[in-house]
């Protein structure tokens, strides 16, 4: 429910994490994340996602610590964006070719 705030045109955050479960279920993205079997884990993020906001719920933000197994953590970079970076592709970011090249690495 958590990245369903940045969504949500209710901007009251407990009653959207109330509701959202109900109506939708509920992603437990951590938990998930520390189920996959490999350590070939990869979060990217943007600091102005508005889907993802990096200062409730980004993966990013528990950081590497928190996280075990992530090989790679990589901000994306690009402040003159015209739509959220959520939905940006990579060839909006200046750093795009570390991003595709960490991919790769990872696959």
């Amino acid at each position: 429910t958590d990245a369903a705030l940045g969504l949500s045109p209710v901007k009251h955050d407990g009653l959207v994490k109330a509701l959202l479960p109900y109506a939708f279920g509920e992603f437990d993205v951590i938990g998930n994340y520390e189920r996959v079997p490999h350590n070939r884990k990869l979060v990217i993020y943007h600091r102005n996602d508005q889907i993802i906001r990096f200062k409730d719920i980004s993966l990013a933000r528990l950081g590497a610590q928190r996280l075990g197994g992530v090989q790679y953590l990589i901000e994306a970079i690009g402040q003159d964006l015209s739509e959220d970076p959520h939905n940006c592709g990579f060839s909006s970011f200046g750093n795009n070719k570390e991003l595709v090249a960490r991919i790769k690495n990872i696959l």
